[in-house]
């Protein structure tokens, strides 16, 4: 048996093994979603080239791009294999390779010895691992819980939690936020430039650069109509490119206010449901590989058990793209910023 190395020469090397890994996922190049497209299409030619018939050929469908496309996103999943290789160093010395790691399952030990009581946190992990080992997380760790209902920001007050905010901070930063449904690290990036109107309605343009959005995404986000004066005016005497808000403060809960964004937009959005009973609307295509068909619509009425209560399915997906996530995600959205609904 070789000599096992000093603990900062193995911390290292095992460093730069991921490191490596994760350098060859990066392309800037492309787009996450043209990416996606491009793995769904290799899937595809993959399953027709076995001689599947067409309509499992459609079934293939890429969750996810294979490769990384945003800095932040990138460093992650560095900090995620930085946490995983100290922990290889102190508890499996012997690990020198990718191979082994997931041959030996060490994976799997690591995220139920470090997140065990955390699910959403064990899910994240396990992707970031996963995708710098290079297969899927399930093969590191079947996950059968779903992740708990968020918590963060639940004790704001939709009613007097602005007021106090507006006390502290002046009507401008919670005004702000509830008229744009806007990211925390988005906020100090709006200026007057990002507001134009169309069709008669205000919009925010977001550009996926300057406004450093998730994922350098572009979107556009509907102003509620309730907000467009005040809007145009705390923008009148600016100059185009200059912050709104300079700085956020710290303990901010700007999440609550794309929450009360989200209930705004819902009460000017949604169709009444009498007038949606028994309509169906286009979706994007999902999947049910048990019964090996594919839904391609469902009903104009959204009923969520979580919430118990009925909503208008193309409404939700409207808010679910204003608020950055992308058109048609209405599950997160009745589950993230419904509790104002």
């Amino acid at each position: 048996m070789k000599p096992l190395l000093d603990r900062e020469t193995r911390l290292r090397n095992l460093e730069a093994a991921f490191n490596q890994k994760i350098d060859s996922l990066v392309d800037h190049t492309v787009s996450k979603k043209d990416a996606r497209d491009a793995e769904t299409e290799r899937l595809r030619s993959e399953a027709r080239a076995t001689g599947k018939p067409e309509i499992q050929v459609q079934q293939e469908q890429a969750k996810n791009s294979p490769n990384l496309h945003w800095d932040p996103t990138i460093d992650q999943y560095r900090n995620s294999a930085h946490r995983f290789c100290e922990w290889l160093v102190d508890n499996h010395p012997e690990a020198e390779t990718i191979n082994y790691i997931h041959r030996k399952k060490y994976a799997a030990e690591y995220l139920k010895a470090q997140y065990s009581s955390n699910v959403g946190t064990m899910k994240t992990n396990r992707s970031q691992l996963a995708k710098a080992i290079g297969v899927p997380g399930e093969k590191l760790l079947e996950i059968k819980e779903k992740r708990p209902m968020p918590t963060k920001g639940r004790d704001f007050d939709p009613i007097a939690s602005p007021i106090a905010d507006a006390k502290k901070y002046g009507d401008t930063l919670p005004t702000l936020g509830r008229a744009t449904g806007a990211r925390l690290e988005e906020v100090p990036n709006l200026t007057k430039s990002c507001f134009y109107f169309k069709g008669g309605q205000l919009f925010c343009h977001y550009d996926g650069k300057w406004q450093n959005t998730k994922g350098a995404r572009d979107r556009d986000s509907l102003v509620p109509q309730v907000y467009e004066k005040q809007i145009l005016a705390m923008i009148k005497d600016l100059k185009p490119n200059q912050p709104i808000i300079a700085k956020v403060p710290d303990g901010y809960n700007e999440h609550a206010y794309r929450r009360l964004y989200a209930a705004e937009l819902k009460k000017e959005l949604s169709r009444p449901l009498s007038f949606l009973e028994g309509m169906y609307v286009n979706i994007k295509p999902k999947h049910d590989y048990k019964r090996g068909t594919v839904r391609t619509t469902a009903p104009a009425i959204l009923h969520s058990t979580l919430r118990n209560m009925d909503l208008d399915r193309w409404a939700m997906g409207e808010i679910s793209g204003y608020l950055g996530h992308g058109n048609g995600r209405v599950d997160l959205v009745v589950k993230n910023y419904g509790d104002y609904f």
